[in-house]
């Protein structure tokens, strides 16, 4: 079992992400964690191995800092 970084996106565009495990396996981690959400208007669109920091467009408006580190 490995960490992944899945990020979703719903019918409306918003995108989402979360840090889930599943199979070291690539395409049994896709469809573990597209089911994750198959019950939601959301739908797995990117998977990256390990545990990695998320940044957006919105993100990038507000004078906020982001710590890559947390």
């Amino acid at each position: 079992m490995l960490p992944y970084t899945a990020v979703y996106q719903n019918s409306k565009g918003k995108i989402t992400h979360y840090i889930a495990t599943a199979s070291n396996d690539r395409r049994a981690a896709w469809k573990q964690l597209a089911a994750m959400k198959e019950d939601t208007d959301e739908n797995l669109i990117m998977l990256v191995p390990g545990n990695h920091p998320v940044i957006t467009y919105t993100d990038t408006l507000t004078d906020k800092q982001i710590d890559l580190f947390d």
